[in-house]
């Protein structure tokens, strides 16, 4: 099929039918909708301009409407843009690299190489062009929310792998700390959380997009321009740092993706080879193929400074995503000279939406936004939670990091085996899976070193403590679980709402300390459990035992003074927005 597909219409009229289910589940996805509106929205002469999916419509429909042959559009297709030089392909598996590297001749070998050049799309231009921008667009979701997205398209970066421009600015933006644009959001009341990054998707040849997402709550929805001049503020404040983008930043995110690629966890085979196939794509040098996605290994400090001249008032494109109703009505800049929006649906997903008219008025608050010193927003600090100590606390034994290769090697050993035994026997039906099935699970079982039990290390009236040896990833990482039983715990509902948010009090006081340690690799989870809390913290040993104090600390503080009002306003509000997400705003008094 790889080397020569037949194109046979019944074929491909099944991979229709498997396209369009496809396209209805996107359908039901806020993100597909809103990547497809955009694409809408580009000049019609950008390579942008088109159908991002595909669907009955796009394959059956309209090419019969035009005359279209299908099966000759397809075999065109094939051999306008199919050459083994312009494909990747990864096969992952436990057999030796030879044997892999003979099963990938012998698959795809014979796919013929046209040398085609390959496809590029530097010379597309910006897919909205200066004179249609700044954007204003409210968009009904499919779900219920109320977020405002902020994008920019900036030039191709994709070459640019090891600098990794966008990250760095994302990377600030994204912070959750002191001086952030969130931590000032929520101090204002205006939001709840915030995300910044570039899609995977959007960094191609043509162009790059950098998004900032914004969870907005009602305030935040009623002020709109509030909310982008925070945004904007912080972009200005990047844009005139003395000296340039500070070169600390960028050492400390080089330092974190190199933790983060030598102690990655393990990824689902599926996805690993998708990822790497599609990484391969960019050409990249054969020592970078594993890494290049992840590892910062250049300083280009030009390249921050090109990005955030592309990220000013005048070319943004901002979405708000809110509910037909009050939410959509709150959004809008009310204006009685101005006649009312009118709804368009975008004619692939039908997803409604309304374009406001940016005022200049508007426009040269953003612009005032962008120039002006907010005291409020700031860099972070250094990163204190970033581990420099990688030694394990229980290094395994020379025996036994012997057995375990032994084991391996056998377990290796037992699967070729049997793997040549079914094929020998010419198994059919499934035998020789079966063969080496029992190969893997049968014997390999008996190499496996029985599990030690937790060891109980202290045991009195008001507590117990447990210790579990880590002896199967021998990483410089730990795990701390912590069950707190309280008094009481759910004799009421009001018990249980009330420790409810002591929880949700509790994270937003950690969220501008702790996220430097999120960072850093460290993560927590803090939640109410049946007969208490539980709290539970993990990753890299060496400065973990500061994020756990940190965490009992904050939780002891509850009982010692009043909750702020302003704090515990937010998060009530968080509360009321989840229950009537749940159905549960307006329980029936009357039950039947």
């Amino acid at each position: 099929m790889t080397q020569a597909p037949l194109f046979k219409w019944d074929a491909s009229q099944r991979e229709v039918k498997a396209i369009e289910s496809e396209f209805q589940q996107a359908k039901q996805g806020d993100s597909a909708r809103a990547a497809q509106l955009l694409w809408h929205l580009t000049d019609e002469s950008h390579v942008y301009h088109r159908f991002g999916w595909g669907d009955q419509r796009s394959l059956v429909e309209r090419p019969a409407e035009a005359g279209t042959d299908v099966r000759e559009a397809l075999v065109r297709f094939h051999r306008q843009h199919y050459s083994a030089n312009l494909m990747t392909a990864v096969l992952l598996g436990q057999e030796p690299l030879d044997e892999l590297q003979l099963m990938a001749a012998e698959t795809l070998g014979g796919v013929a190489n046209r040398k085609l050049p390959r496809p590029t799309f530097g010379d597309a231009g910006q897919p909205i062009g200066d004179g249609a921008l700044p954007r204003l667009l409210h968009v009904t979701p499919i779900k219920q929310r109320r977020s405002l997205d902020l994008q920019w398209y900036l030039p191709p970066l994709q070459r640019h792998h090891r600098a990794k421009p966008c990250d760095f600015v994302s990377h600030l933006l994204g912070h959750e700390g002191a001086g952030s644009v969130l931590a000032a959001l929520k101090e204002a009341g205006l939001a709840d959380g915030l995300s910044a990054g570039v899609d995977a998707d959007e960094l191609t040849s043509a162009a790059t997009m950098i998004c900032v997402s914004v969870d907005l709550t009602p305030k935040g929805l009623a002020h709109l321009d509030d909310v982008v001049g925070l945004v904007l503020a912080y972009l200005g404040m990047l844009s005139r740092l003395p000296g340039g983008p500070p070169e600390w930043v960028h050492a400390e995110m080089r330092e974190l993706a190199a933790l983060r690629f030598r102690y990655q966890e393990e990824e689902e085979e599926m996805e690993y080879a998708r990822r790497l196939a599609i990484s391969m794509l960019q050409r990249l040098e054969p020592a970078e193929c594993l890494s290049g996605d992840t590892l910062i290994t250049s300083w280009e400090p030009e390249l921050v400074s090109t990005v955030l001249r592309h990220m000013t008032p005048e070319r943004l494109v901002a979405f708000v995503f809110a509910s037909k109703g009050a939410d959509a009505d709150a959004a809008t800049d009310a204006d009685a000279a101005s006649p009312p929006l009118t709804w368009s649906t975008e004619p692939w997903f039908g997803t409604e939406h309304r374009e406001e008219p940016i005022r200049p008025a508007r426009l040269a608050a953003w612009r005032a936004a962008y120039e002006s010193a907010d005291p409020r927003l700031k860099l972070p600090p250094r990163n204190d939670f970033i581990p420099t100590d990688f030694r394990l606390r229980h290094p395994p034994s020379l025996a036994e990091a012997g057995d375990a290769s032994a084991a391996a090697r056998e377990t290796g050993a037992a699967q070729k085996g049997a793997a040549q035994k079914g094929a020998g026997k010419g198994a059919k039906g499934g035998a020789a899976e079966e063969a080496v099935e029992e190969a893997v699970v049968g014997p390999a079982t008996a190499l496996r070193r029985p599990r030690t039990p937790p060891l109980l290390l202290r045991k009195q009236p008001n507590g117990q403590l447990w210790h579990k040896r880590d002896e199967h990833w021998h990483a410089p990482k730990a795990v701390v679980c912590v069950d707190l039983v309280c008094a009481g715990a759910g004799s009421s509902a009001a018990e249980v709402v009330l420790r409810t948010l002591a929880v949700e009090v509790a994270l937003e006081l950690l969220n501008e300390e702790s996220y430097a340690a999120t960072v850093a690799g460290l993560s927590y989870d803090l939640a109410r459990s049946t007969h208490g809390l539980q709290l539970q913290v993990e990753g890299f040993s060496h400065k973990l035992a500061r994020l756990l104090l940190r965490i009992i600390a904050t939780l002891a503080s509850l009982a010692d003074a009043p909750c702020d009002a302003a704090l515990f306003a937010r998060v009530k509000q968080v509360a009321l927005g989840l229950g009537s997400r749940l159905g549960l705003a307006n329980p029936n008094p009357n039950p039947s």
